[in-house]
């Protein structure tokens, strides 16, 4: 039995996807391409591996190209996967071959095979994929997220102390709703709310089942270096790989200064081209004319958050319809 076989007797035990170079299985769980794209986030040589899937269509089989998988078995390949196969030297053997891969509902084709239709470089494909799925998640995103700021304690005069049991119950309500979007930040709680994060959703969830955001904390910031330290500090107190959407936090017209001096928005840009964001903004507590100023420069910034609240919309202060327009104005979502 080779490698490639016996990754695909593992495919029995209810993995989805599977490799195995002789010595190491690796196997992932997940739905569609997320397998494939969590092991192109990791940036690791899987040259000498085979692989086996559920479904092989064209645009995993120009994944499977970028990992440079030497030999591949799905259990179902697409004919629009072959050429891409072979194009990439990748031999591959299948269960059963098909016309079209269907989208989950069986109603149509499946969104990402029709991305990539008419695209024949893997590197292509890939960059629009990442596009297509940024626009479905903004699409499928409800109107509701859960903040991270002010979770439920044991002790009212210790932030600190966050009430594990009665969060997870909070989370996994939220979830079940249909609900995705999670917002934490590094001071929040005492410094304790991304901590918290790793353990009452991602520990506990499948990561492509919740989108996380997280801040950098732009008033803390002292030098350049900063920037690298405390981003890598939060994909450690996350227990993460990557941000689903990765915020310059609060920037007002000091902390606007310190990001700029800083290289802060160079920075995020670096760590999207990496895969260890998918999506850069900020959070916002200022007027509009700085807001107006911020997206002019930097445009980009793909999200803003905004303070927004209805009893405040015309509130002369906060400016919180003024910002919104603002943010319209530049496309923002």
């Amino acid at each position: 039995m080779n490698n490639t076989e016996k990754a695909k007797e593992r495919l029995k035990n209810g993995a989805s996807l599977v490799l195995y170079d002789g010595k190491e299985f690796i196997e992932e769980n997940g739905k569609g391409l997320s397998p494939l794209l969590k092991l192109l986030d990791g940036k690791t040589d899987l040259s000498r591996f085979c692989a086996a899937d559920k479904i092989i269509g064209k645009a995993a089989a120009s994944l499977f190209a970028l990992l440079k998988i030497k030999n591949v078995y799905g259990e179902v390949l697409s004919r629009k996967a072959i050429p891409i196969l072979e194009k990439y030297g990748i031999t591959y053997t299948c269960g059963s071959v098909t016309d079209n891969i269907k989208n989950r509902d069986g109603t149509g084709i499946c969104p990402m095979e029709q991305t990539v239709d008419g695209i024949d470089d893997a590197e292509t494909a890939l960059e629009a994929i990442k596009e297509k799925i940024k626009i479905m998640r903004m699409k499928k995103m409800k109107k509701l997220g859960f903040g991270l700021m002010r979770l439920p304690v044991l002790d009212s005069n210790d932030p600190s102390k966050i009430d594990i049991p009665q969060a997870e119950k909070m989370v996994d309500k939220f979830l079940e709703r249909g609900f995705t979007y999670f917002d934490t930040a590094y001071m929040y709680h005492d410094f304790k709310s991304e901590e918290t994060a790793k353990k009452i959703i991602v520990d506990r969830h499948p990561r492509d089942s919740f989108t996380l955001t997280t801040k950098l904390p732009t008033m803390m910031l002292k030098t350049k270096e900063d920037n690298r330290r405390i981003f890598e500090k939060q994909l450690k107190n996350c227990g993460v790989d990557y941000f689903d959407y990765y915020l310059l936090h609060n920037l007002n017209v000091s902390n606007y200064e310190t990001a700029t001096n800083l290289d802060c928005f160079d920075f995020v840009a670096r760590m999207k081209e990496e895969g260890k964001i998918k999506t850069v903004g900020f959070s916002y507590h200022d007027d509009a004319k700085l807001l107006d100023r911020i997206l002019t420069e930097h445009p980009e910034i793909e999200i803003v958050q905004l303070q927004i609240n209805y009893l405040d919309w015309d509130n002369p202060g906060i400016q919180s319809r003024l910002c919104y327009e603002t943010a319209v104005k530049h496309g923002k979502k």
